[in-house]
């Protein structure tokens, strides 16, 4: 999971040890959008309501209940995606 985190996030040394299981997760499931650096978290900031709509839409993604974004929407560069991820980029 940290090598996921340290990996991916600029800032990973920022976010809490107890939550680098679920960010590890919740990225390597590409429900993670960051705006507008997908290489920063800022994991102490409050979410905005975008950010959150944005974390339920990719989470119904990978649940299979909506259709991905589109690749050529200029919205989809935001998902992060780990090394492996990217190769099967929605």
């Amino acid at each position: 999971a940290s090598f996921i985190i340290t990996n991916t996030y600029a800032d990973a040394n920022n976010i809490p040890q107890y939550a680098v299981g679920d960010v590890a997760a919740a990225t390597k499931a590409n429900i993670v959008v960051n705006y507008p650096n997908i290489k920063v978290l800022n994991p102490s900031k409050p979410a905005t309501k975008g950010e959150i709509t944005a974390l339920v839409y990719q989470t119904l993604v990978y649940q299979g209940k909506i259709e991905p974004i589109a690749i050529n929407l200029p919205s989809n560069q935001y998902i992060v995606r780990t090394p492996v991820n990217k190769q099967n980029a929605q």
